[in-house]
């Protein structure tokens, strides 16, 4: 009997793998699914979004990117007697109608610590050469608040009265005419629309009547000569 010779196991091993393949249901030559992946994943990667960018853009969909005028919202209110907080020597009481009567050196003041109203209160304009309201009078050492322009419509608050012969004084509070309900078409009441010049930075918030009645710090308010001024009462 004629013996082959045995096959060398670096022989053995590759015909062992050939054979598992061929009953395995057939071998082919290209590689495995798995070892395209990576090569697939960067275009896949450049294709898809950034993480975060889709969910992004859906919670900006309904969100404004402007945000709310906080100068549409009324601002804080005037401190109760804000006309007097710069007087010195000023004393001051109040009757059961609400009218304030003070005295300071000099001068008898008398008025309304609150926003005007129709039939209760005196109104005025500015004259032809302007104003400057300021936080006191005199006007030596006063601080000046805001320039105001000819036909300024006013809420005219307090009055001081000269004791000695000199001039007067009043602290108004610039308002627009569409305010007062007998202004309505009526150009005894200046023009409209007005803006005054404020010497400093401009107050928060609108013009408007706060909770407490008196006018908040967005409105200009302060002293100036009587003469600069056109006074009326509400029965125009």
């Amino acid at each position: 009997m004629i013996r082959t010779p045995l096959l060398s196991r670096a022989v053995r091993l590759p015909l062992c793998a050939a054979l598992l393949c061929l009953l395995a249901a057939g071998c082919t030559s290209e590689q495995p699914a798995s070892a395209d992946a990576p090569a697939d994943a960067p275009e896949q990667a450049a294709q898809a979004p950034a993480a975060g960018t889709e969910g992004a853009r859906a919670e900006g969909a309904g969100t404004s990117a402007v945000a709310p005028d906080a100068g549409s919202a009324p601002g804080p209110e005037a401190p109760p007697l804000a006309a007097m907080l710069e007087i010195r020597g000023v004393a001051c009481e109040r009757s059961e109608a609400g009218i304030q009567t003070c005295t300071a050196p000099g001068y008898d003041i008398s008025g309304l610590d609150r926003a005007c109203a129709d039939g209760d209160a005196g109104f005025g304009v500015v004259g032809e050469d302007g104003a400057t309201l300021t936080d006191r009078y005199p006007a030596e050492g006063a601080t000046s608040i805001a320039t105001l322009r000819e036909g300024q419509f006013l809420c005219v608050q307090f009055v001081a009265d000269s004791t000695t012969g000199g001039d007067g004084w009043a602290y108004v509070t610039a308002i627009a005419p569409e305010t007062v309900d007998a202004c309505a078409d009526n150009p005894v009441c200046g023009a409209a629309g007005l803006a005054p010049t404020w010497a400093g930075a401009t107050p928060p918030g609108v013009c408007a009547v706060g909770p407490e009645g008196r006018y908040t710090v967005a409105c200009p308010a302060g002293w100036l000569p009587r003469a600069a001024i056109q006074e009326f009462s509400m029965g125009l």
